[in-house]
């Protein structure tokens, strides 16, 4: 990806559009794979019943548990993809492709 962020800012993209593109296209993949997990929960629910029942002491575990861990792992996907998305941006175009 540094090198299409790179080609992007020589085209005269602006570092806030390359930190937002690069934030939105994580937060697309993170929700998408929390709704896969969410389906996938779903379908095997029944099936996981009682293993999930021995995991988590006899605690169940509905969906506003569920989207509460996915709400918390679409915050740790976002903070993991702040800091190179904020990097990138911020670093001068030519020097990214000569790299």
């Amino acid at each position: 990806r540094t090198r299409e962020l790179a080609i992007r800012g020589a085209l005269g993209a602006r570092p806030a559009e390359l930190a937002r593109g690069t934030l939105w296209t994580s937060a697309v993949r993170a929700l998408l794979g929390i709704g896969l997990g969410a389906l996938a929960f779903a379908l095997g629910q029944a099936a996981l019943a009682a293993r999930l029942d021995q995991l988590l002491l006899g605690t169940r575990l509905g969906w506003s548990g569920i989207g509460l861990f996915a709400s918390g792992l679409l915050g740790v996907a976002l903070a993991s993809a702040l800091a190179p998305s904020l990097r990138a941006a911020r670093q001068e175009p030519s020097r990214l492709l000569r790299s």
